[in-house]
């Protein structure tokens, strides 16, 4: 059975489309060079047991005084949370989790003192995209039991029709309920999804 529409390869199922329309793929690569660089920073998070692993402590490329001037006093103003990232995570490296997909959402590894952590950002207000991306990233991180920070600026989810629709509920679900015991908040937190988040929180110290 077929839409009968007149499509290219590329737009039906194209690498592109699924990572950043589909939230099928989780990375782009460029060429097969490119993937076996990709394979082998997924591969690196398989580390023995006992887990977590303490790695030599890495100084942020960045320095930390910026984070200072980084948010404006004007919660109007945005800011990418990418750049505080690169001024706690050790040499400012961060592994980027979907990054062409759910982009007001930042997902991804890094190292903090020499121990993996799972980061997830915000980078505007969240839509179901970025709410299932969250909570495919902690799914991920709670299997390998890597702690997670939350880096929270957020004014809560979209409403609206369309992003009901979208399954902005359900998706939104499945991300309010995963637990951290470390939440900074970069700015500002609002709406169901903080209040969600921290009832998670304060329900899993108990």
């Amino acid at each position: 059975m077929a839409t009968g529409e007149i499509v290219d390869e590329e737009s039906l199922g194209g690498a592109e489309m699924h990572s950043k329309i589909s939230g099928l793929s989780d990375y782009l690569a460029e060429d097969e060079l490119d993937g076996l660089r990709i394979a082998r920073e997924i591969v690196a998070h398989l580390a023995p047991k006992p887990y977590p692993r303490r790695d030599p402590v890495e100084d942020p490329l960045y320095p930390a005084d910026d984070l200072l001037g980084i948010a404006s006093a004007d919660i109007r103003v945005p800011f990418d949370v990418k750049e505080i990232i690169a001024r706690i995570a050790d040499g400012s490296k961060f592994e980027e989790f979907k990054p062409l997909y759910g982009s007001t959402l930042v997902t991804g590894w890094a190292r903090i003192h020499g121990f993996m952590v799972g980061i997830l950002g915000n980078n505007g207000v969240l839509i179901s995209e970025a709410a299932a991306k969250g909570a495919q990233f902690i799914n991920l991180c709670n299997q390998q039991s890597i702690p997670l920070l939350f880096l929270q600026n957020i004014t809560g989810f979209m409403v609206g029709r369309s992003y009901e629709e979208q399954g902005i509920i359900r998706n939104g679900a499945k991300l309010i309920n995963a637990v951290s015991k470390g939440r900074p908040a970069t700015r500002r937190r609002h709406g169901y999804h903080q209040t969600r988040c921290c009832r998670a929180c304060r329900d899993s110290c108990r």
